[in-house]
């Protein structure tokens, strides 16, 4: 599950900060993101999804319960979509504690820009569920790029991750390559890139997962970056929440950067 500490502050400090203008249409109407961060709950009751502006995503339903990848169709981007989106796409569910396939199936959105959303699926085992999640705009509305991502990351906590393996640790270089492990002995390599400079997601590309007597390929996913996080021991440090899959497992993990500058 993601750690009580970015759940509550999410929802104790900027759950309820308006959202921030993303720009603006030729007629000077404001446009809000395609995309965003929504949340809901507290501790182990809450649920969280990270939209990007191409429509990928997941969803963490914890603890206990369920993760999701998901990808929708978008809107052209000219001219300017309306604030109400309807989308539809793939979804894929996986055991939350195990990261293992459940089903996969079929998703439908309505996504009020910069407010809130909808999401609707229906699986292939028959199963079918729903989430109405409101919008954050905090730290989804703030800039991205690979400076800001690069550096070493490690646990954020003891139960920073769920799903198919524990990645422990985590280098992003300056040209978006990563390389990882995790307490299994296993070694993560791949690339992150920029998915829009103006919002805080990135894509996690080409994840290879290399253990002693097996190799994963073809695991990708999505990220963000959420600056002064609390740590255990009283320190602060941007985390890092990800989330990757490949259609046969999913896992997410909280990774706090190590040694970041110091804030002004």
């Amino acid at each position: 599950m993601m750690p009580v500490n970015l759940r509550l502050m999410l929802t104790s400090i900027f759950g309820a900060s308006a959202s921030l203008l993303a720009g603006c249409g030729g007629d000077g109407a404001q446009i809000e993101p395609l995309g965003g961060q929504f949340f809901s709950g507290t501790g182990g009751t809450a649920v969280y999804t990270l939209v990007t502006e191409t429509g990928h995503g997941f969803l963490i339903d914890g603890p206990g319960n369920f993760l999701f990848s998901f990808a929708l169709d978008t809107p052209p981007s000219t001219p300017e979509p309306a604030n109400t989106l309807a989308l539809s796409g793939s979804i894929t569910q996986y055991n939350e504690t195990t990261g293992a396939l459940i089903s996969s199936g079929t998703a439908q959105v309505s996504l009020q820009r910069g407010t809130s959303i909808a999401l609707t699926y229906t699986l292939a085992s028959g199963k079918t569920g729903s989430y109405n999640l409101p919008y954050v705009s905090y730290p989804y509305e703030q800039p991205s790029s690979l400076a800001i991502v690069a550096g070493s990351y490690s646990a954020a906590s003891a139960n920073a991750a769920t799903g198919a393996s524990q990645i422990a640790s985590l280098t992003i270089d300056s040209t978006g390559n990563l390389t990882g492990s995790d307490n299994a002995g296993c070694s993560y390599t791949g690339t992150i890139t920029v998915v829009n400079p103006i919002y805080n997601a990135y894509q996690l590309n080409g994840i290879t997962e290399t253990c002693s007597s097996s190799t994963i390929t073809g695991l990708a996913g999505q990220a963000i970056i959420t600056p002064l996080i609390y740590r255990p021991g009283g320190s602060t440090a941007p985390q890092l929440t990800l989330s990757i899959s490949n259609g046969m497992q999913q896992s997410s993990v909280d990774l706090a950067k190590n040694n970041p500058p110091a804030s002004n």
